[in-house]
């Protein structure tokens, strides 16, 4: 698992073994594979739309379903915080199944959107491609390798004509990389690396070489490497024999063809780390961010507000944000957390927060005290800020904070239906949210001066209160 910091948005204390179906009304199938289907359903208090993958265990053997459990693709996808790495909200497991709720992306795979398009213009593909090597350079900072970089593991959030929003799924090939690398031939034929082919030891630069299949796949609808079966395609692959010699190439910018090139060199010592691939030139100024002069005047707002509430607020408000769905502002806000990400790590350091702020919406350091600024949004108290702490801090409150909303906060977080909240249930709920490090005298005492009746614990009334105050 990666390493402490990396842990601060774990959405759920273990495996739950209470039935799915009181938390959720399942709906419509939307996929069906090999190991499990895909359903979409709907947070009975929330309100909120999700999609479950079931994987029954008859399908898989009793070793392979701990593993599943304790380490791979729930493990992975839950302690990696970045808006474009697919989100688990948590796992079910009951005596037929395992339950993944994750968040849904409507769009579909971006196989199926290549399919129907036959490829991609540049514009697309290279916003997509930025997109993709944010979420993979944050995944080695963390030294996780995905290992099956590939477009049915792509989601598009919409099927939509403007800018595509994607986020990167299916961990269960991902590892934590050894340090004298691995040598498990693992992946898909036509992405994989020749590396990984060769038996020989490798490392997360095999991730590298399979965005570059990607992003030839996206410019022309072709893989680059083609023959009459596997052991013909490794042998193209191990000479990496491909050409842009293609009709749909003849559109493609140099820069674009040239980055293909530099991700698939077969000796991975010359191939660019996924953090040098966004100084590459294709992608080097494809992430700004042009702020509108109403985005100028919310944001700095927000951040004042944010850094004015009270550790109680700042909890509540990264809860709900770690469970609230995706719409436009926050897939705008995102674009904004990666135009300040300059290193792709996925986490905010106080200079990049408050340069980019500056650079991007002309925030004034004289007016918005930098360092209480980072102080509040940094939740779980590590020095830096993550995806979902930046959002807390900068999101519309007013429309987060609607009463409907904090009612249906306030039951989910009442565990035991007493109609209270109490400091155990607090915890353990808001854990979820990233702020585990905080301890419990920490939170007995932030509960002590939100508790107006000296109860221990907070009430609807209370809790509805104090979450409006904010406002």
């Amino acid at each position: 698992m990666p390493d402490d910091s990396a842990l601060k948005r774990e959405h759920a204390i273990g495996i739950r073994k209470d039935p799915i179906h009181k938390d959720y009304i399942f709906k419509s199938q939307v996929g069906k594979g090999a190991f499990g289907t895909v359903t979409i359903a709907e947070h009975r208090l929330l309100k909120q739309t999700r999609a479950v993958k079931k994987i029954p265990k008859q399908l898989i053997d009793k070793d392979e379903l701990q593993e599943m459990i304790t380490h791979k693709e729930f493990e992975m996808l839950r302690s990696i915080d970045h808006p474009h790495v697919l989100r688990v909200y948590e796992m079910f497991e009951d005596d037929v199944a395992c339950y993944i709720v994750t968040e849904l992306m409507e769009g579909g795979e971006l196989y199926d959107r290549v399919i129907e398009l036959d490829f991609f213009t540049e514009e697309h593909a290279r916003e997509i491609t930025n997109q993709l090597v944010n979420a993979v350079a944050t995944l080695h900072s963390f030294n996780v390798v995905h290992r099956d970089i590939k477009p049915e593991n792509i989601l598009l959030h919409k099927k939509e004509d403007g800018k595509p929003f994607i986020k990167v799924c299916d961990f269960g090939f991902a590892c934590i990389q050894p340090k004298d690398g691995m040598n498990e031939a693992i992946g898909t034929p036509y992405y994989v690396a020749p590396e990984v082919l060769s038996g020989k030891r490798y490392d997360k630069k095999c991730d590298v070489w399979s965005v570059g299949v990607v992003v030839y796949v996206m410019l022309s609808g072709r893989t680059p490497f083609n023959a009459d079966n596997l052991a013909g395609i490794a042998k193209e692959i191990r000479n990496c024999r491909y050409t842009f010699n293609y009709p749909e190439f003849d559109k493609a910018s140099k820069e674009a063809l040239d980055f293909v090139r530099a991700c698939l060199q077969v000796d991975p010592t010359v191939r660019p780390t996924m953090e040098g691939l966004l100084q590459v030139e294709w992608l080097k100024n494809s992430s700004g961010y042009v702020a509108t002069e109403e985005h100028k005047i919310n944001l700095s707002a927000n951040l004042q507000k944010f850094s004015r509430g009270d550790k109680f607020q700042q909890g509540i408000i990264t809860f709900i944000i770690a469970n609230t769905e995706m719409d436009d502002e926050m897939k705008a806000l995102s674009r904004l957390f990666r135009h300040l990400d300059k290193n792709g790590n996925g986490r905010l350091q106080a200079d990049e927060l408050m340069t980019g702020l500056h650079e991007v919406f002309g925030v004034d350091q004289t007016v918005i005290d930098g360092e209480l600024v980072m102080q509040s949004m940094d939740v779980d108290k590590d020095g830096k800020i993550d995806y979902t702490e930046f959002l807390a801090a900068v999101v519309n409150h007013e429309k987060l904070l609607n009463e409907d909303t904090l009612k249906a906060v306030f039951q989910v977080l009442d565990i035991d239906n007493s109609h209270e909240i109490s400091l155990q249930e607090l915890i353990t709920k808001l854990d979820a949210a990233g702020i585990s490090k905080r301890n419990a005298d920490v939170w007995s005492e932030i509960i002590k001066n939100a508790d107006e009746d000296g109860s221990k614990s907070l009430n609807e009334e209370e809790f509805v209160g104090i979450m409006r105050k904010f406002l």
